[in-house]
């Protein structure tokens, strides 16, 4: 018979090298049954790259974990009821400390992915459109995205004008023949979207 593995006790061994009343305790205690938590600094770092030659002027430290679709890093605060934040904003708390309610933590690099604390500075939305002109970054309303050039679009230019061209038919039948809704075959049919291709 297996003997708990607490030293001195000689009750049998229940589970995980324990008897009852020791697995009762660490269980309580949160050392059974449960990954001791990381510190968010440990996982930041954990999944970040460091490398040289990194970002445009080859510094930047790049988040490697998941990205948000708005193309920064994301990492969970620690527990499901603290939810996530953006990877900069999470190297800047940790290297600098808490981030002032309504400032922004903005990039120098203008790399999203970097979560340098060397590269990150605080900003309001002002700052933020201001480094944004100063820089070039601003899109003129000719460089907008749209049609095909969206990512997310499920419909090409020469779908679209097939659409149009197709015989009449409900939303519905038009939309399961070129796999979207009814709402979206309605909007393009009608020129609510799309009305750039003629």
């Amino acid at each position: 018979m297996k003997l708990c593995t607490v030293e001195g006790c000689t009750k049998p061994h229940k589970s995980r090298g324990l008897c009852d009343t020791h697995y009762s305790f660490f269980r309580l205690k949160g050392y059974v049954g449960h990954k001791e938590m990381r510190s968010l600094a440990d996982r930041l770092w954990a999944r970040t790259d460091k490398s040289p030659g990194l970002g445009p002027k080859g510094d930047c430290w790049e988040w490697r974990g998941y990205v948000h679709p708005v193309g920064y890093g994301q990492i969970g605060r620690g527990r499901a009821t603290e939810g996530a934040v953006h990877t900069h904003r999470a190297s800047y708390e940790v290297a600098v400390g808490p981030i002032p309610k309504g400032k922004l933590v903005l990039h120098r690099c203008d790399n999203r992915l970097c979560v340098n604390p060397d590269h990150l500075w605080l900003g309001t939305h002002k700052d933020n459109t201001q480094d944004m002109i100063a820089k070039g970054r601003r899109r003129k309303a000719s460089q907008v995205a749209r049609g095909e050039d969206v990512s997310l679009a499920k419909l090409t230019d020469d779908m679209v004008r097939a659409m149009r061209a197709e015989p009449p038919m409900t939303f519905k039948e038009l939309g399961a023949k070129y796999g979207v809704s009814a709402a979206t075959a309605n909007k393009v049919i009608l020129r609510r979207t799309w009305n750039h291709i003629t």
